[in-house]
């Protein structure tokens, strides 16, 4: 089952943080979960999904890792530069 950071996806995610009580949450990779409607190179976009998982860590006290992937231009050497999407 996919999870999208959408009003369904947060309650999912709320649920399982609910009964599991991680310390960390990890989304691998972000993109996944932004869905297809998200301009991952816009930032408000962007940021208005992710919203979610500040609230999500400071109600539950846990750290939130997000996973962004490199392009595949080797030439620019800052590896912040290279991350796909709205960094």
């Amino acid at each position: 089952e996919k999870i999208l950071f959408d009003e369904d996806g947060a309650d999912k995610i709320r649920s399982i943080v609910d009964h599991h009580k991680p310390s960390l949450v990890i989304f691998d990779p972000i993109a996944s979960f932004l869905g297809a409607d998200t301009n991952m190179n816009a930032a408000n976009q962007v940021r208005d999904k992710m919203e979610f998982t500040i609230k999500l860590a400071r109600e539950h006290n846990l750290a939130v890792v997000c996973v962004m992937h490199t392009n595949k231009n080797e030439q620019q050497m800052n590896l912040l530069n290279r991350t796909t999407g709205s960094v």
